[in-house]
């Protein structure tokens, strides 16, 4: 008589709940990672290893996070494991150094109604290179009058990100108009007793106009003396 017996054991594995799903975040170009944070999982088991926990920082590329869970009475394990993505992309415009101020000049007689006017132009620098537009080059003409300029520079990036100098170029017309002088005071004549030396003497200072500003009144008085009637005034 021959027999043949085996052992038939039925082992129930641990049971995971809310094993996360696969995580993706997209960052800046330029930089290198960032933070990921997600519920972990959990079971009946015990945990016997994770690779990674929540706030923990990702390099640029995909990672896969493991959690292993381990029965210590039936020796069973289970695993819940997702994946991490970290991919780059251009969402900051051109960064532009040197926009101009805005320029004001005053034309002159020789002008004809324009100026040449020139400035240092803006550069830019950018993670996707760039290239840009401009609506006038230094060295243009400009009537007398205010005009914008514009430089738009963008990105290479599939967003097209765009930023903007501008300023304006401002040409006053020449000053060909003369200075009006109001109230100027009549000749005066002051009498003095012989023999006296000085004698100090008043007036109301004249107006001026000037639509372009910029008068300086300068008073030079001239002295005359008559020999006999009038002493000198120094």
């Amino acid at each position: 008589m021959a027999v043949c017996s085996f052992d038939v054991s039925i082992t129930e594995s641990p049971v995971v709940q809310k094993c996360p799903s696969n995580k993706r975040r997209t960052i800046q170009l330029g930089d290198y990672g960032t933070t990921v944070t997600w519920t972990e999982p959990t079971s009946t088991a015990r945990l016997l290893h994770k690779s990674h926990s929540p706030e923990a920082y990702f390099s640029v590329g995909k990672t896969v996070v493991s959690y292993v869970y381990f029965n210590m009475s039936t020796l069973a394990v289970a695993n819940c494991s997702f994946d991490v993505t970290i991919s780059t992309e251009d969402t900051k415009p051109p960064i532009i150094f040197q926009c101009p101020s805005d320029i004001e000049r005053i034309a002159t007689s020789h002008t004809a109604g324009t100026m040449i006017v020139t400035w240092t132009e803006p550069t830019a620098t950018d993670y996707s290179n760039y290239t840009y537009t401009q609506s006038h080059i230094p060295g243009s003409s400009f009537p007398i009058s205010v005009t914008r300029v514009n430089y738009a520079f963008t990105d290479g990036s599939v967003n097209n990100n765009r930023a903007a100098c501008d300023f304006t170029i401002i040409i006053e017309p020449a000053n060909t108009s003369s200075v009006e002088i109001t109230r100027c005071p009549k000749d005066i004549t002051e009498i003095v007793e012989l023999g006296t030396v000085n004698k100090a003497v008043t007036w109301i200072e004249p107006d001026t106009y000037d639509p372009h500003g910029g008068v300086t009144l300068v008073c030079n008085p001239i002295i005359q003396a008559r020999h006999s009637k009038l002493a000198n005034i120094q």
